[in-house]
């Protein structure tokens, strides 16, 4: 795909590796999918679901948002939430817009529920000590296609270090009792298989 928008056609599916942002969560998420179920071309909106597990819970809850784009860096690649209520707000930047590996920058976010927001601040300059102005790392996310079987490829993870300024991610997901069952229900058992 040529941009972001491009990469989010209808039915596409991607689920969520890594992110560089600083926050307390204070409960552990897993297995983060997020599907585009409407698209409109002509408007350049898309409508995402995401899904995700909470872990000490054992439920899977979701929510859907719309997401309106805007030409950046030679494409469709700005994606900012609209008419959001209770899901996180948010603006995006596509870094990389391939669907083995997707980097999102964090611009602005912000959650609307109980949970501190990380920090997306813009980066400060800082003097790495030769006298140039080094960027600090930006707040960004590692997605692949959720057909995707294996991790993403070592050449993808070097890329999204180089991308967002990082070295490491501080949070990984990873794909243990991932059948992804649909929002709301309650896993039953380490098989993955839910109840409604």
């Amino acid at each position: 795909p040529s941009d972001g928008f491009s990469l989010l056609q209808k039915g596409a599916k991607f689920r969520l590796v890594d992110t560089t942002f600083i926050y307390d969560a204070g409960v552990t998420y897993r297995c983060i999918i997020a599907e585009t179920i409407d698209r409109d071309a002509e408007n350049h909106t898309v409508m995402e679901t995401v899904e995700y597990q909470l872990v000490v819970a054992d439920r899977w809850p979701g929510f859907s948002q719309h997401f309106q784009f805007s030409e950046y860096d030679g494409g469709y690649n700005k994606m900012k939430s609209v008419g959001t209520i209770g899901a996180p707000t948010g603006t995006y930047v596509f870094l990389k817009s391939d669907p083995s590996c997707v980097v999102l920058e964090a611009v602005l976010f912000e959650r609307h529920d109980n949970v501190t927001s990380p920090d997306t601040h813009q980066p400060e300059q800082r003097d790495g000590g030769d006298g140039k102005l080094t960027r600090e790392e930006k707040n960004c996310m590692l997605w692949v296609s959720a057909l995707e079987t294996d991790a993403p490829s070592d050449d993808c993870r070097q890329e999204f270090r180089r991308l967002c300024s990082c070295q490491v991610a501080r949070h990984s997901f990873g794909r243990t009792l991932c059948d992804n069952p649909s929002a709301g229900s309650i896993s039953q058992g380490p098989t993955g298989t839910t109840q409604n």
